[in-house]
């Protein structure tokens, strides 16, 4: 069919084609033009032409039947919905149209409307079955131009005019019909617009303003952009010449402010003209599962900064001057930086820390600010080797260029002190800190934000060298002024708070730090709500407080909740997750329900496996305790080959002589023994207390008691004189660093008095046996166990010396 009105217009010259002189467009009419209504004219609908094997052929119902004319139509349609024009002759068809370049879109969509009535259709297929000279520039678009309806037409000639001209432009006031557009059926937005933009495979988006960024705003727009991720289409953000210019300077001065623009974008508060289009898109999006989580947002996130990125690389890449090289260099590492990207930011902050080094100098604030950053990003990406000797750099410069009270030379200062914490060395990080936190109550006062975070620091450092009364009362002090500064119920404020309730847990405090966890809990509920992952933090640590005092029902019940609720908001396999999962096993052994804890510890354990490895500590820490169930539920084979297999795995990570190591070793000797396997027994105690010897000390208590169980295993194996000689040692040590009293002494005086009367040594014996007993009532009790088999023994003893 033919345009819908008579559009007549002087000759003049296509832009990209030279002398090409433009036809008027002609339409033919019943009865000529004087009869005909000049605003309502009749049109003569020209016969669809479709491709029928090998010859182009008018549709009829003479030449084809039904069904193949209804399918013929059917492809027209989908073909039509993807026609573009020429970028080269784009503006003059709008101009032909009747359209004024200072018209925005929708001014310009009720001009279409009325052209299109009629039909229906949309402009361009009506255009292409005309004879108007634009027919052969109408094609299957090769690009989808995507702006916002506040555009002006100038502007998106001008981004059009300046592209390829060989580019086939989908513009949708003349792509799409633009009658009923949201009255079409749902599977048409949920399917057909989708595949539109799949089948065409690149959007272009127009930006007009850097500051108020519109299409990010545009229900429309951002529908198109989350379409071409979803398609894997290809994407770019154009501007016009001034625009852009604007773009790269912003870049180039503050290139987090346009960056965070993007972040910012919400698809759920984005508007359209049409408000039964922005419903219908919104329903699509929501089918496709778009709303989950974020998920929208997140791909509308990734496709507008993948886009940002590829721009500044562009832009270092085609730079001539080396500072203008090193700007963009310095613009795409705080790029990454913001997305905490910080391998991929430092070779850029390097990069422009060397050109501005040749092109500025050593010392110039820009260079320096380059430094700065570089250093900071190896310290984010815990490569601290890297980092130390650049923040040492750094702070020397800036404290020579800047002066020390600077806030830059502070932030260094701050982040020396970090690495040293984050290095383990909590001496150098406490001076650090108290360094820092000096200058900045002089310079900030004691109740500024970074103060504040400096004394949370200088807290950890002093609790991670086990000074616990020191990091008690800068606790203490912090959350004071966080309470007064920003308020009892701020989040800061209960940060400060769940931390002083650990101190008091490491302390020893138990009622104390239950009491604060209770209180912290219960005002995180009511100001971050039940499912954020700090009220569920606090949760763990109170359920655990509750284990820990006995009151295993109140934990399981509280356990078992965050353990849930951690599944809904943090996924089943996260690692907090797990925590709360392996904690609830653990209550489950001590309420004495074994088979629940077994099965708990297995899904612990099969999700730590894939997704931390099997190697990894926290892995290992759920097998071991896993072979303990099933070692008190009596299957001692197979608590058996799990201790082994988890001892050998932490002999290859952590080393012999590791804590965890050694304790999973004298877990397995246990097991050995109660399987009377004690030549494995032995071998595993022997080994465990060479470890502990080199670890410990010999005069350690648990040292000792892996001596006592040696010993014992000597004993079960007959082999006397080495059970005597080790007691004997053990015995004496004992003696001397817990006391003559001490239960695990007077235990290892019954075993070797009883050694001495299975050698035959009675007098040995009933002298041991007979100290021992002097102790043993007020100790264990008369009844006591150990108390009857050191009175049966003594008994023994006599009988022998009597018979003797």
């Amino acid at each position: 069919c033919t345009l819908l009105s008579v559009v007549t217009c002087a000759p003049t010259q296509f832009r990209a084609h030279g002398a090409l002189a433009m036809q008027s467009v002609i339409h033919s009419y019943e009865g000529g033009f004087a009869n005909q209504d000049r605003h309502q004219p009749r049109i003569i609908y020209q016969p669809l032409r479709v491709v029928v094997g090998s010859e182009d052929k008018a549709v009829s119902s003479n030449s084809i039947s039904n069904m193949q004319q209804e399918t013929a139509i059917n492809n027209t349609m989908q073909e039509s919905a993807l026609l573009g024009i020429q970028a080269a002759v784009f503006q003059d068809f709008c101009e032909i149209l009747g359209l004024d370049g200072e018209m925005s879109g929708l001014g310009a969509q009720e001009k279409i409307k009325a052209l299109t009535t009629s039909s229906g259709l949309s402009a361009f297929a009506q255009m292409r079955s005309s004879d108007s000279p634009f027919a052969c520039y109408i094609c299957k678009a090769t690009v989808i131009l995507s702006y916002s309806f506040k555009c002006k037409l100038k502007d998106i000639w001008s981004v059009v005019g300046s592209s390829n001209p060989e580019a086939v432009v989908w513009f949708d006031l003349l792509s799409a019909p633009q009658n009923n557009t949201a009255l079409k059926p749902f599977g048409w937005w949920a399917r057909d617009v989708f595949e539109g933009v799949k089948e065409i495979g690149e959007l272009h988006m127009m930006l007009t303003h850097v500051e108020d960024p519109v299409p990010f705003s545009s229900s429309w727009c951002m529908f198109e952009l989350y379409i071409c991720a979803e398609m894997g289409c290809k994407f770019e953000l154009v501007m016009t010449a001034d625009v852009r210019n604007a773009f790269l300077k912003s870049v180039r001065e503050q290139p987090e402010h346009f960056y965070s623009k993007i972040s910012a974008v919400r698809f759920a508060k984005c508007q359209s003209e049409n408000e039964e289009e922005r419903k219908r898109i919104g329903e699509v999006v929501e089918e496709r599962g778009g709303f989950v989580a974020g998920k929208v947002d997140e791909v509308l996130a990734a496709k507008l900064k993948e886009w940002f990125v590829c721009t500044l690389e562009k832009e270092i890449e085609s730079s001539a001057e080396e500072i203008d090289k090193a700007t963009y260099r310095y613009a795409l590492g705080s790029v990454h930086k913001l997305d905490g990207m910080h391998e991929a930011a430092a070779p850029c902050f390097k990069e422009a820390w060397k050109l501005r080094q040749t092109s500025l100098g050593e010392d110039h604030i820009e260079t320096l600010s380059a430094l700065h950053l570089l250093a900071s990003a190896y310290l984010d990406a815990a490569k601290c080797d890297e980092a130390e000797p650049l923040l040492e750099i750094s702070l020397e410069k800036e404290k020579k260029v800047l002066g020390e009270d600077h806030e830059r030379t502070l932030e260094t200062m701050k982040n020396l002190a970090e690495l040293y914490l984050t290095k383990g060395d909590d001496a150098k990080a406490e001076k650090a800190y108290m360094e820092v936190w000096e200058k900045q109550k002089e310079v900030l006062g004691d109740a500024h934000p970074e103060t504040m975070k400096t004394m949370t620091n200088l807290a950890i450092a002093f609790e991670n060298q086990g000074k616990l009364g020191r990091a008690e009362r800068m606790y203490v002090r912090c959350w004071q002024k966080k309470k007064s500064v920003y308020g009892e119920d701020d989040p800061s404020t209960l940060s400060t708070m769940h931390n002083l309730a650990v101190v008091y847990d490491e302390q020893g405090d138990k009622q104390k730090a239950e009491g604060i966890w209770q209180d912290c809990l219960d005002k995180r509920k009511a100001v971050l709500g039940d499912r954020h992952p700090d009220t569920l933090t606090t949760m763990h640590h109170l359920a655990r407080v509750f284990d820990e005092q006995g009151d295993h029902e109140e934990a399981e019940q509280l356990c078992q909740e965050c353990w849930e609720l951690r599944k809904e908001v943090l996924g089943e396999n996260d690692a907090d997750t797990l925590t709360s999962l392996h904690k609830l096993a653990k209550v489950h052994v001590n309420l004495g329900n074994l088979p629940r804890a077994e099965e708990l510890y297995k899904d612990c354990w099969a999700r730590r496996k894939e997704t931390l490895g099997e190697n990894d500590s926290a892995t290992l820490t759920t097998l071991n305790n896993m072979a303990k169930v099933y070692y008190q539920q009596g299957v001692l084979e197979k608590a058996a080959e799990l201790y082994r297999e988890c001892w050998e795995k932490r002999v290859t990570l952590l080393g012999e002589t590791d804590s965890d190591t050694l304790l999973t070793l004298s877990n397995l000797a246990v097991v050995y023994d109660d399987l009377k396997d004690f030549e494995k027994a032995e071998e595993m105690y022997r080994k465990c207390l060479e470890g502990r010897t080199v670890v410990l000390g010999e005069d350690d208590q648990v040292t000792l008691t892996t001596m006592s169980s040696l010993a014992s295993v000597y004993s079960k194996m007959e082999a006397l004189d080495r059970a005597e000689d080790m007691y004997s040692q053990c015995l004496e040590k004992q003696k001397e660093v817990l006391g003559e009293s001490h239960p695990d002494t007077l235990v290892t005086m019954v075993h070797l008095g009883v050694t001495y009367c299975k050698q035959g040594w009675c007098g040995d014996a009933e002298g041991v046996l007979e100290e021992c007993l002097r102790f043993m009532p007020d100790v264990f009790g008369e009844k006591h166990a150990h108390t009857a088999i050191a009175q049966s023994w003594l008994a023994e003893a006599k009988r022998q010396i009597e018979r003797s």
